[in-house]
């Protein structure tokens, strides 16, 4: 059945050659989209988790809890206790910081070059679709934060920043 908007605009050949077959090609590419949207929403949610606000409270927390279960165990086998040194990481060779940096800013810029030529171009599918525009604009706000303090670390090397220093400690920016 014809909607009554589209047999008043003359759609209605064109809608029922469209509907007649069964053809996957608005189904397959909206699962997938719902499927990458999902996956961003469990990456920004074990992100948070992991490096947001009280993420190194509770690892703390978690060590000490784990120390406490094993503290009793160990003195009974006549071993010693487990300790709680920090887990900090070490600096990377200062050539990862250079690469860092040019490949997170060159990335940023060709997505935001890229995204908003898309946006505003008339052949693109995705002109004018502002979601598409803000999220390629985030990722790449992101990708030129994460370029630059590559740069400021590799320029500072091996004395790094005050600023870089938590960044480098506490991400996979440095080396255990």
């Amino acid at each position: 059945m014809i909607p009554l908007r589209a047999r008043m605009l003359g759609w209605s050949a064109d809608l029922e050659d469209d509907l007649a077959g069964s053809d996957p090609k608005v189904f397959v590419p909206s699962i997938m989209g719902a499927g990458v949207l999902i996956s961003l929403g469990v990456l920004f949610a074990d992100l948070q988790r992991l490096v947001g606000v009280g993420a190194a409270r509770r690892r703390n927390l978690a060590r000490r809890r784990a120390t406490v279960m094993v503290a009793p165990i160990a003195e009974a086998l006549n071993i010693p206790a487990p300790s709680l040194p920090p887990v900090l990481r070490k600096l990377r060779e200062r050539e990862f910081y250079v690469w860092l940096f040019v490949l997170s800013t060159g990335f940023a810029l060709y997505v935001a070059i890229g995204s908003t030529a898309n946006y505003l171009g008339d052949r693109s599918p995705f002109s004018g679709v502002l979601w598409m525009e803000v999220l390629a604009l985030s990722v790449s706000a992101v990708a030129l934060v994460v370029g630059f303090l590559g740069f400021g670390v590799a320029r500072r090397y091996p004395r790094i920043p005050k600023w870089a220093r938590r960044s480098v400690e506490r991400t996979p920016l440095g080396s255990l």
